[in-house]
């Protein structure tokens, strides 16, 4: 009897301890009691080594958060949530503190799918209990349609013109990573249908949270950072931004705490943006945009892509275009309304040899913040690049800069060397201009600036005139006549003003003999252009149809080449009123003699340089140009 009194007393004590607990017995996870989300329940840690098991279960994607709370003085309690996947437990959140106080309170956040979670509760040491006082447990279930997006390949779709909130909290250890420890880590998904930027922004960010941002791509099967924040040590609740350039295609956005060790639960506002621009992705010469040659338009220099990172330019935004030119003529780039915090560079580029050559460029090597920029460029019939580029590499700006490009026609260009002289008429007149550079031709003495080459045949001798008129105020041009003589460029005659001023008019006459002459037309100093056109006319005067071959049939010059004088025999002729002068390669006059010719003339040449020379007569009858050489 005694027996049976003592065994009722123990029933009815371990119904007093145990009966006060609802959810005993909990010990394991196939015993987890059910707990609905936005409760709180009390419940004990009533024996030495007791464990608490709860379920819970999410029905939408989102955070899981656990709070202890009002826990026991002798109590320091360990806190974890746990999936189970193939029938075993893993730990996906847990309190992170390995070293609780007794009566601490816990807490454990995790963002999670829709199911069944299970939350584990213990001593830490194992070797506590309270069989009296309770702790409070508090479950809360937040809906986020973004979650779980903690990789990549988990990345949420978004509209790629979109604001929302979202948060950096809780844990997974699901997705542990040696980089980003089991943190909360947003990836976000953005499908571009055509070119453009994309810019990302994010503000509003909680104190204790140092946010990271970057755009990526896939390439080759890995993800490609295109572009990030650019701050490698961003503060607590600082905004965060990020642009890129980019093609149609899909890109990812990365979004984390920097030093991947603080969460919370206060949101963050996230917005992105794309703005479309048909020139992009245009950063190297390969990509160059395709632009009419007459055109103007908006751009900008903003954003990166470490896509196309060069050592030079690093890897910020470059602007190449493209344009066919179906004729010689002048390609004029002009850009203006520049942004402040942009120094523009400027240049027009040729392939040569499958070589990128700069023909001319903006003329200023150091160019300050919103300066307009312009290069021109004389050029043949092609294809022709532009190259836009912040001077110094380190400045961006959503701002859009004013593009214009125009073309010229022009029949003559190129006509900078001999070479490529223009082929004229010995009777005509046109405009011309001196403009632009073309540092394919460029030379030691007379820089890259434009020079202009006309070559005229004459088949018979005559007086050849050049007059150059109307000229700019800002040019002082030279002019000159060239032979080629054994392959070189010789100078027969010139304006003979080797000072001339702005805007001066320039002429020569020349007695020509019949062959090929070069017209040489360039500014004195070599560093002026002007789009504004000077007028060039031509003549040749004076020409007589076969009376040269008449004379040089009455009249012989000898001995050529000479060396002590020249004989001119007139074969017993009589010439009235008859000149003859003899000029130099450079055009001067060296020996002149007038009067009646009807014997022999010798002219003493033994002080004159050996060379190439020209004789002169002039007769009633007629007229007779001869070349003549001493040695």
């Amino acid at each position: 009897m005694k027996n049976l009194l003592l065994i009722f007393c123990l029933f009815l004590l371990n119904g007093m301890v145990f009966g006060q607990n609802e959810f005993e017995p909990n010990d394991s996870f196939g015993e987890a009691a059910e707990l609905e989300c936005g409760n709180n329940y009390e419940s004990y840690i009533q024996t030495t080594g007791d464990v608490d098991w709860f379920e819970v279960t999410i029905s939408q994607n989102g955070y899981l958060t656990v709070d202890l709370t009002s826990v026991p003085g002798n109590v320091d309690l360990n806190l974890g949530i746990y999936i189970v996947e193939d029938n075993q437990l893993v730990l996906i959140a847990a309190d992170n503190d390995t070293n609780a106080n007794g009566g601490q309170s816990m807490h454990s956040e995790a963002f999670v799918y829709a199911g069944t979670y299970f939350i584990g509760i213990n001593d830490e040491s194992s070797n506590s209990s309270n069989d009296s006082e309770s702790y409070t447990i508090s479950v809360s279930c937040s809906e986020d349609s973004n979650e779980v997006n903690q990789t990549i390949d988990l990345a949420t779709l978004i509209s790629k013109d979109t604001c929302f909130e979202e948060r950096i909290y809780g844990e997974n250890n699901t997705f542990f990573d040696s980089n980003d420890g089991d943190n909360d880590v947003d990836w976000f998904k953005v499908n571009i249908n055509e070119p453009g930027k994309l810019r990302v922004v994010i503000n509003s960010v909680p104190a204790n949270i140092d946010l990271h941002l970057a755009i990526v791509q896939i390439k080759n099967n890995q993800p490609v950072r295109i572009s990030d924040d650019d701050d490698t040590n961003t503060t607590g609740g600082q905004t965060v931004g990020s642009v890129a350039f980019l093609d149609a295609g899909t890109y990812y956005i990365l979004v984390k705490d920097e030093s991947s060790n603080a969460t919370n639960e206060e949101t963050y506002n996230f917005c992105i943006n794309f703005f479309p621009n048909q020139f992009e992705i245009n950063q190297t010469i390969d990509l160059a945009a395709l632009i009419s040659s007459d055109t103007c338009f908006e751009n900008n220099i903003w954003g990166e892509n470490e896509c196309f990172f060069d050592s030079n330019d690093g890897d910020n935004d470059v602007d190449w275009f493209k344009v066919n030119i179906n004729e010689s003529g002048q390609l004029k780039v002009l850009i203006n309304s520049v942004p402040a915090n942009i120094d523009l560079h400027l240049a027009i580029v040729a392939i040569k040899n499958n070589q990128p050559v700069r023909i001319s460029d903006d003329n200023d090597t150091n160019t300050s913040g919103g300066q307009s920029v312009e290069s021109v460029a004389f050029l043949e019939a092609g294809t022709y690049y532009i190259l836009v580029k912040d001077e110094s590499s380190n400045a961006t700006n959503e701002e859009t800069y004013n593009f214009c490009i125009n073309f010229f026609p022009n029949q003559f260009e190129i006509n900078q060397t001999v070479d490529l002289a223009a082929v004229i008429t010995s009777d005509t007149c046109f405009e011309e201009n001196i403009w632009g550079e073309n540092e394919c031709f460029f030379d030691s003495n007379e820089g890259d600036d434009d020079q202009d080459y006309y070559e005229v045949e004459l088949n018979s001798s005559c007086i050849l005139n050049i007059d150059i008129t109307s000229v700019p105020s800002n040019l002082d041009l030279n002019l000159e006549v060239v032979q080629v003589v054994n392959g070189q460029e010789v100078v027969v005659a010139n304006d003979g003003d080797t000072n001339s001023s702005g805007g001066q008019s320039l002429s020569i006459s020349y007695e020509a003999l019949q062959g090929t002459y070069y017209i040489h037309i360039e500014d004195e100093s070599h560093n002026t252009t002007n789009e504004e056109t000077f007028n060039v006319c031509i003549s040749c005067e004076g020409m007589i149809n076969n009376v040269g071959e008449l004379l040089s049939s009455k009249v012989d010059i000898f001995p050529n080449p000479f060396s002590e004088s020249i004989s001119i025999n007139f074969n017993s002729e009589t010439y009235q009123n008859a000149n003859i002068r003899i000029l130099n390669l450079a055009g001067q006059t060296i020996h002149t003699q007038q009067g009646i010719f009807s014997n022999d003339l010798s002219i003493p040449t033994e002080n004159w340089n050996n060379g190439i020379y020209f004789l002169h007569l002039q007769t009633e009858e007629g007229f007779l140009t001869k070349k003549l050489i001493k040695q």
